[in-house]
């Protein structure tokens, strides 16, 4: 916990204690002196993180179920995601019972980003091989690349919480000749700068019945191959970057193709790349 929460935590139970001092003072004087509390009855405070789950939306189903007879209070910690309770000490299972019934366990999800490259054009029929349960389309990726049709450029797994984002980078610093400049009478030097390529994905999902949405954020980029002029002087190489966002709805263990990019670039051959995201429940 980091400081900020145990401050704010600390001040909040010495009001709460405060309070309840004054509340017993209060009591044992309008029953005339009489202290004795059994043990059973005596107020324990009870800190429950809540997780993804709202603190505000716990605190009333608890409250609609105990505090009608049951001598309590509830402080919701939005910002801490967190649940202060001070209750009698006889009730505190059935209260962590109710508590943990309300905040099932975080489902996990795996998602699975998949970059092809296909040296001959895909007619669109033979595209929505691509869409489906996962081990069909992992089976027809397979077959294709026996078939030396597709290239699998990219493959990537996240392990995930919904609602929760994740990142993944993978790449390298390379130092690109940027030109030349003249330094002196009949020299020159070469000029440089350092680029970062690879891959990177960031991912945001969430659950709505039986659909998983999927927030995809994918960017690759890579060095064309070096080129000689007429003067056979060695070209300046360049970064190629494929950027893609999009969110889509899938089913639990299904595949989606959800980019299409054809690279005509003059001089090069031209290439088609597909971008399929599959999920799955854990």
């Amino acid at each position: 916990m980091n400081q900020p929460i145990s401050a704010l935590l600390i001040v909040l139970m010495t009001w709460i204690g405060s309070s309840e001092l004054f509340a017993q003072d209060a009591a044992q004087e309008a029953r005339g002196g009489a202290s004795e509390v059994s043990e059973a009855d005596e107020l324990q405070t009870i800190l429950f993180p809540t997780g993804v789950h709202d603190p505000g939306s716990l605190a009333i189903a608890i409250q609609q179920v105990f505090t009608r007879d049951v001598e309590m209070s509830i402080t919701p910690l939005k910002e801490q995601a967190m649940l202060v309770i001070r209750a009698p000490q006889k009730h505190r299972e059935e209260i962590m019972r109710m508590l943990k019934e309300l905040t099932p366990r975080e489902q996990v999800l795996r998602v699975r980003v998949m970059l092809l490259e296909a040296s001959a054009p895909i007619s669109d029929p033979a595209l929505e091989k691509f869409n489906g349960p996962t081990p069909q389309v992992v089976s027809a990726i397979e077959q294709w690349k026996k078939e030396k049709s597709l290239q699998l450029v990219n493959d990537s797994e996240l392990t995930l919480i919904p609602n929760q984002p994740a990142r993944m980078q993978i790449g390298e610093q390379v130092n690109l000749q940027t030109g030349k400049v003249q330094i002196g009478p009949g020299r020159t030097a070469t000029q440089s700068n350092q680029y970062q390529i690879g891959t990177a994905i960031s991912i945001l999902t969430s659950i709505d019945g039986d659909e998983i949405a999927v927030e995809l954020n994918f960017e690759k980029s890579f060095l064309r191959e070096l080129s000689r002029n007429d003067d056979s002087d060695l070209t300046p190489a360049s970064i190629v970057t494929l950027s893609h966002e999009s969110t889509h709805r899938l089913f639990d263990g299904h595949a989606e193709l959800v980019g299409r990019f054809t690279d005509q670039s003059p001089g090069h051959q031209s290439v088609t790349q597909l971008l399929i995201v599959t999920v799955k429940r854990l």
